[in-house]
């Protein structure tokens, strides 16, 4: 006879895990407590690329990626040019780009 007890899943979600792991890759390199952390998964368009704003069928589908960010705010104080600074897991450097709309000239492709 089978066991009439449901079998228990984890509640957790892929992107917890990951969200756990952004925070500590940003304690690692900043020293930084995350202030704000967010996990995304990532999604392809089965059909309908560029239909659904043109009233036609749409059918996205979540994939197995994830896009995780965490951020923690800079006491440096007031400045008449904020930055903010970007890092990469997957891709090597750091870029600090302006928040005002200027372009920061050679800045890898990945920080676009």
């Amino acid at each position: 006879m089978p066991d009439p007890t449901p079998a228990r899943r984890s509640t957790a979600e892929p992107s917890d895990a990951l969200a756990d792991g952004a925070a500590g890759h940003l304690r690692a390199a900043t020293g930084a407590e995350a202030e704000f952390v967010a996990a995304a998964p990532g999604r392809v368009n089965v059909i309908g690329e560029h239909t659904a704003y043109n009233d036609g069928f749409g059918l996205p589908r979540a994939i197995d990626r994830y896009t995780v960010v965490a951020a923690a705010g800079n006491a440096t104080g007031a400045s008449d040019r904020p930055t903010i600074g970007l890092r990469s897991v997957t891709f090597p450097g750091e870029v600090v780009l302006p928040l005002r709309g200027e372009d920061a000239p050679g800045a890898p492709a990945w920080a676009a």
